[in-house]
């Protein structure tokens, strides 16, 4: 029967073959004097022309964009903890990112970009990049995870290989053009050897998924490992591209029919699904329908393979419902991995270390290299000659040419859609200290406006600014933190700008550095005549001092005396330390202070007891007795009745420590005249600004130290003399505050919430809160203005974050990075929360303000001139004869009466420019 009829076919071919040949050349003929037509021709030209002219303009569009994006370090907190349903809410935000009406222009330029790499320490690092149209939708994604520290990363380093040196790699020198370009090429194949790429792909059909991992323990440990075994010193990096392309509602409907249809053929169902019975909108958990492939399809013989055969259409039909249901963003990828070794073996062990990290995602898919394994040839995937350039493009400049299978939900990948948390326990991935606010709405921007207190640099979702607190809601403010961390650093750049602005100030630091930093500043003519340095520093502190004795009189009513007398306990107390337990030294030194203020009263300006005296009126018998007639009887009874019943040594820790000063030549040589050129009344009065260094040693120069800070307060107090709106702001930087707070009694807390009526605004500097006393750390945390810190201890930390609330955490204040630090400021009369700030020096905010040093020398001798600077030589031979001077004005000449001046008039040794009360001109 078969031979029958292979005849009767060959038969009937052999009578029609003619026929059906010359039909087939008619139609041909037809075709092509069709094609031929001038019309047909036409129109193929004008489609061909348009499409190019719009594969132009996609190509155009799509380098513009790529030249246009942003790019941003996110830099996570130690305690990111993100949900699964936070990085779904990431993924789906990611669609954002392109464009309505410009989809198909800009897809291949569209997409987010995700790169993990190593830095320079061979840390991870996270970065995320988007075309800088779609910032604010990527800023606005990246919410989702609380804490993160975005900043603009550097440039990369250059790790090319040196050329153009001369060298050759054996270290001979050239020997012409044509050996060089032989070397360079030679230098180029080493440096092309020394770098892998390599492009992954999903493995099977995209209906296929992956595994979903979770987030704990995090996917991106394992990537940690394998960039820390990296050698950074021999120029070793590895990088891994994803680029992310978030699918338009529409784009994921059409993908999932076909993946629906695919899918049917592939199990041998030809016929479409079945519409269920209350349209598409009524399928419940099966939205594809997808219940008739599990039964076998028709035609199919069953036998003992079926039960194979029907777990395997089980398998398929989970993985559609799991990735094609349409429940999650669909993202369609692209994964670029790229390895520099030493060598080209080393690239090769890292590359495939990082390739093992991949593994993790298998299930019914997983992904593989790209490419080709060709028998006796190798391997030819993206490192190959053909694809390396395009590779290399895509790498560089963001382009998203994925392969049409990869296709993942963001449950897939949600390992790599976030950077590393805290379930990451890698020690080498780069994070922030913890969860920190970020700057507060309506923080206003600084750009040298007069009302402004600069903070320093500050990221938002706007980009980096430098920022201000406004000096109306300050009143006092405190800084703790680590030596050398930017402390000292912000307190010039605050001062400075504040004298710039014309207004007054006293800079005190025990070491002479900040001053001489300073002072690069101040050159300017309107402002060096406002100038006045106290500094015992230095070799040219032994040779020209400026007078101030704390018990002249001169020129001053009757009711100074009390204010000047217990400026000079405090300062002793606070030097000192001294308690109730110490109330001999504190009566002896009270009473001391007090007689020699009334001889003050008694004599000549020019012959003024200094403190110098004080050891003369407790140890000389017969110079007490000399000057008792002329003191007040309550302090005339003290001596005649109770000091004799003193034992001898009670007068020794007073006279100690001032015997201890008059040692000292440039301590010696302030402190031992009687007539006084520093005026600290006058300086807050007239707007100066005043730079003060008592030295940085031990007991005397803090007593110094105490003494410049008690008088400066007790003078604050004095000012309730001159009506409230017509006080100047003096502005107060008291470096290593616990120097002037040694007094238990708090006087300093109470001082500095008194003096803040008058016109005194305190800024207090120090490294460990906890070394405050208790008076004074209550007033910081109850009444400051702003309340900053850099890294501290952890029990400091502890007492800061309580005082914050608790965030942020303790832990997050201990792991501050240098010149960075948290800030706490009034704004608008409320506190804000903690936000991150990044210190600036004072070099570069206050560049174009810094002076020549051609300029130097005239400050100083303006600051001669505004101080009265003399020879300390001079002061001393006048204090080793004041004793006798002294008996001797008492002795012959009638005492002056004390000269009350008018309230609210102070003497001034040169006339201000007109300003207002904060300041003068700018």
């Amino acid at each position: 029967m078969a031979a029958l009829a292979a005849g009767v076919a060959v038969l009937m071919i052999a009578r029609h073959a003619r026929a059906w040949i010359t039909s087939i050349h008619t139609q041909l003929d037809k075709l092509v004097a069709g094609a031929t037509s001038p019309r047909t021709l036409g129109l193929a030209a004008l489609t061909v022309a348009a499409a190019a002219g719009l594969l132009a303009l996609r190509a155009r569009h799509a380098r513009r964009v790529l030249a246009d994006r942003t790019l941003l370090q996110v830099v996570p907190p130690a305690d990111l903890d993100p949900s699964p349903d936070a990085v779904a809410r990431f993924a789906s935000q990611l669609s954002r990112t392109r464009r309505r009406g410009r989809g198909w222009l800009e897809r291949s330029a569209a997409a987010t970009r995700i790169t993990i790499h190593s830095d320079q320490a061979g840390r991870l690092a996270y970065e995320i990049s988007a075309p800088r149209h779609a910032a604010a939708a990527l800023h606005a994604a990246l919410g989702e995870y609380p804490g993160l520290d975005l900043l603009e990363p550097q440039p990369p380093a250059d790790t090319s290989p040196a050329t153009g040196t001369g060298v050759t790699p054996t270290g001979g020198r050239e020997a012409g053009p044509i050996a060089a370009h032989g070397r360079a090429r030679w230098r180029a194949h080493q440096e092309r050897r020394r770098v892998l790429r390599c492009e992954l792909m999903l493995a099977r059909p995209a209906h296929e998924p992956l595994a979903i991992l979770g987030l704990t323990p995090d996917p991106l440990q394992p990537l940690a490992a394998a960039l820390g075994g990296l050698d950074t010193a021999a120029g070793e990096r590895a990088q891994v591209h994803l680029d992310v392309l978030a699918m338009t509602a529409g784009e994921a409907r059409r993908w999932r029919r076909r993946t629906q249809r695919r899918a049917r053929r592939d199990l041998g169902h030809h016929s479409p699904a079945p519409r269920p019975a209350g349209g598409w909108s009524s399928a419940g958990s099966d939205p594809l329908n997808l219940t008739d492939l599990l039964a076998r399809p028709a035609g199919q013989a069953g036998g003992r393979g079926d039960v194979v055969a029907a777990a395997g259409r089980q398998h398929v039909v989970e993985g559609l419902r799991a990735k094609a249901s349409g429940h999650g963003q669909l993202l369609g990828v692209q994964l670029l991995l790229e390895v520099r070794g030493r060598d080209r073996r080393a690239a090769r062990s890292h590359l495939r270390a990082l390739l093992a990290c991949f593994d993790q995602f298998a299930a019914q898919n997983h992904w593989r290299a790209r490419g080709l394994d060709l028998p006796g040839l190798g391997f030819t995937g993206a490192d190959g000659p053909l694809h390396r350039r395009g590779f290399d493009q895509r790498a560089r400049t963001g382009r998203f040419r994925p392969p049409r299978r990869n296709v993942v939900t963001a449950g897939e990948i949600a390992g790599l859609l976030k950077p590393p948390t805290k379930r990451c326990e890698a020690p080498n991935a780069v994070r922030a200290a913890g969860a920190i606010a970020p700057p507060p709405p309506g923080l206003p921007t600084f750009d040298h406006e007069r009302h402004l207190l600069p903070l320093g640099r500050v990221r938002d979702r706007h980009g980096e600014r430098v920022v201000g607190a406004r000096l109306e809601d300050t009143f006092f403010s405190y800084m703790a933190g680590r030596s050398r961390y930017g402390k000292t650093e912000l307190g010039l750049v605050q001062f400075i700008h504040l004298a710039r602005s014309g207004r007054g100030g006293l800079f005190l630091d025990p070491h002479a550095d900040a001053l001489a930093e300073i002072k690069n500043y101040l050159t300017d003519e309107d402002i060096s005549r406002r100038v006045v340095e106290v500094n015992l520093s230095g070799q040219a502190a032994r040779e020209r001092q400026p007078g101030w004795n704390p018990l002249a009189m001169a020129g001053l009513p009757v009711e100074a005396a009390e204010g000047k007398v217990e400026a000079l306990v405090d300062a002793f107390a606070s030097a000192l330390q001294w308690d109730e337990r110490n109330t001999r030294a504190l009566s002896l030194t009270t009473q001391a202070a007090q007689a020699l203020i009334e001889l003050s009263m008694k004599v000549p300006a020019d012959t003024a007891p200094t403190l110098f005296q004080i050891p003369t009126l407790l140890s000389n018998d017969d110079w007490r007795t000399a000057v008792l007639p002329h003191l007040s009887p309550p302090t005339r009874t003290f001596f005649e009745q109770r000091f004799p019943r003193l034992p001898a040594e009670a007068i020794t820790p007073v006279t100690n420590l001032i015997d201890r000063l008059r040692a000292s030549t440039p301590i010696a040589g302030l402190l031992g005249s009687s007539t006084s050129t520093y005026d600290i009344r006058n300086a807050m009065d007239d707007g100066k600004v005043v730079l003060a260094c008592p030295g940085s040693g031990g007991t005397r120069d803090r007593l110094v130290a105490n003494f410049l800070v008690y008088d400066l307060l007790h003078a604050a107090k004095a000012r309730a003399d001159v009506a409230s709106d017509q006080r100047r702001k003096f502005y107060v930087y008291l470096d290593e505050v616990q120097t002037y707070d040694g007094a238990s009694s708090g006087n300093l807390a109470a001082l500095l919430e008194q003096t803040a009526k008058y016109g005194v605004r305190a800024f207090l500097f120090n490294q460990n809160p906890e070394r405050l006393t208790a008076a004074t750390l209550n007033a910081v945390t109850t009444n400051r203005s702003h309340l900053l810190t850099t890294t501290v201890n952890a029990k400091a930390a502890s007492l800061l974050a309580r005082e914050w609330g608790g965030a942020p955490s303790a832990e997050t204040v201990t792991q501050l990075a240098r010149y960075t630090y948290l800030a706490s400021v009034t704004l608008g009369g409320e506190a804000t929360k903690p936000f991150l700030v990044r210190g600036m020096p004072a070099t570069e905010i206050h560049e174009r303000h810094r002076g020549k040093p051609e300029d130097l020398p005239h400050l100083e001798e303006a600051i001669d001139q505004n101080t009265g600077r003399r020879s300390v030589k001079d002061t001393l031979m006048a204090l080793d004869t004041l004793d006798a001077r002294i008996l001797q004005a008492l002795a012959t000449a009638k005492p002056a009466a004390p000269t009350a001046r008018p309230a609210g008039k102070r003497s001034s040794d040169f006339e201000m420019p007109a300003a207002d009360q904060d300041g003068g001109a700018r």
